[in-house]
């Protein structure tokens, strides 16, 4: 009889298999980790820029020109963790308007979008590649040029006008720049006595240097008004960072860094406990930082700023209790707010990282008032990345078949193709491409779909024709 040698181990087809499910799990982890990442980047420029912005606004005050060279790491540029450039500049737009601004460049998208979320208050505007950011806008596929604008106060409440303001009269968003009206901006409307400009949005007048009053009425210095700084006369009351020897006289007042901070200003500086003092509860000192004590109406966020209980905005809240947004919980005077601890998308509004303070909790979460937390609601699913889509959500994000299957029974069900899940039927103003997405009607780039889909718009004011496989919009 032969006996026959039988082989053991695996065939090329499983080890194969074995490969792909390597392969897959390794692509979540990386995912995982590139986003962890990119989020630990923004906090570092933030920082990074926070302290330069600081140091740079001291100078200002000072009447010096902004010199960052102890944050230079090499000789000939300022960089963080030797990646991005950081350049300032005295003015912002060329102009001598109370205004400088550092640009961080070279900074990725994933890194930018974090950046973004975030929303960091201190800048009083923001550009990405010198376009305005605003709630539309995203940041570019390639490396980011990201410009920070700063009061040379770091006041917030004061918007600049461009460098060109003395021929456009236009501020960075292209409106009229405070003062001014008229269709080309060039009527002057002097409520100051010549010794200002009026900003409207805050009922004020910025008086020119050695003027002050409501209306620029009074010359400084003198009794009441001892210090004269850039934008006009200020007191010992004044809500503004003065010279140092402010502090030698004004009570409810500290010294830190340099400059005269009001007890009532929310920025930090690094000062001895003697000078955090000073404040009484207004200020406690944690290191060599003194921070502001919040009000009973008002709630502190991971920079230790103090927000109003009121304020419209979602306040990015990593790294701090849930107790600190709770808060506001409509006593005491303080309205209501939410925590939200999930990554939601939601309509236009994109949470990409969680721990958000908000006044309204976004689609795809209800409102618990007995918890205050955003809990994400039964029509909704979660995707591959952790992120929460409502039902309705136009995108086909990657997730589970069950995941998706939780929308079945709702008002816009959905269905799986290959890993993304898809609606079954585009709201009004949105078609299928042939990928199964949904795609704004207004879209104007040609669009891969059926004509039957593409035909659906014929009655519409965004009418769209065929040619060959693209849907065209009509101009």
């Amino acid at each position: 009889m032969i006996e026959m040698n039988k082989e053991t181990g695996r065939s090329m087809v499983e080890m194969l298999g074995v490969l792909a499910i390597v392969g897959a799990l390794s692509i979540g982890g990386v995912a995982g980790y590139r986003w962890a990442i990119d989020k630990m980047n923004a906090a570092d420029i933030i920082n990074e820029v926070q302290k330069r912005a600081v140091t740079a606004s001291q100078q200002r005050i000072l009447g010096h020109d902004i010199n960052l060279k102890e944050f230079y790491p090499h000789d000939d540029a300022d960089m963080i963790k030797d990646l991005y450039e950081v350049v300032e500049m005295n003015d912002y737009r060329g102009g001598d308007n109370g205004f400088f601004s550092l640009t961080v460049f070279d900074v990725p998208p994933g890194i930018c979008d974090k950046i973004l979320g975030m929303h960091w208050k201190m800048p009083v505007v923001t550009e990405i590649a010198g376009v305005v950011v605003d709630e539309n806008t995203a940041c570019i596929d390639n490396n980011n040029e990201m410009m920070f604008v700063f009061h040379n106060t770091l006041d917030t409440s004061h918007l600049p006008a461009n460098g060109d303001s003395q021929q456009t009269h236009r501020d960075a968003n292209g409106d009229c720049a405070s003062g001014y009206t008229g269709e080309n901006c060039d009527i002057f409307d002097d409520n100051c006595n010549g010794h200002g400009w009026y900003f409207y949005e805050f009922d004020t007048c910025v008086c020119d240097e050695g003027y002050g009053g409501n209306n620029c009425e009074i010359t400084c210095p003198n009794e009441e008004y001892p210090f004269i700084m850039e934008g006009g006369c200020y007191s010992c009351a004044s809500s503004m960072i003065l010279p140092p020897e402010a502090c030698d006289i004004c009570p409810s007042r500290f010294l830190a860094d340099g400059v005269c901070y009001p007890c009532s200003l929310p920025v930090s500086g690094s000062l001895t406990a003697e000078e955090c003092a000073k404040c009484g509860d207004e200020r406690y000192m944690d290191g060599s930082s003194c921070y502001k004590n919040c009000t009973e109406t008002e709630f502190m966020n991971v920079w230790r700023y103090c927000y109003s209980c009121d304020d419209p905005n979602d306040i990015y809240m990593s790294g701090m209790e849930d107790t600190y947004c709770k808060k506001c919980n409509g006593q005491n005077g303080a309205s209501m707010r939410y925590y939200l601890q999930d990554y939601i998308h939601s309509g236009g509004s994109y949470y990409p990282t969680p721990n958000f303070c908000v006044k309204t909790c976004p689609e795809g979460t209800t409102a618990d008032a007995t918890t205050q937390n955003c809990v994400v609601s039964s029509c909704s699913f979660v995707g591959s990345s952790g992120s929460v889509y409502p039902c309705s959500y136009t995108a086909g994000p990657y997730t589970t078949a069950a995941e998706c299957a939780k929308c079945d029974e709702t008002e816009t069900p959905r269905y799986m193709k290959g890993s993304a899940c898809l609606l079954v039927s585009c709201s009004n103003g949105y078609f299928a491409d042939k990928n199964g997405y949904c795609t704004s009607c207004s879209v104007p780039v040609r669009t891969s779909t059926t004509a039957e889909e593409c035909a659906k718009f014929d009655s519409t004011d965004t009418p769209r024709y065929m040619s060959g496989n693209y849907c065209y919009k009509k101009s």
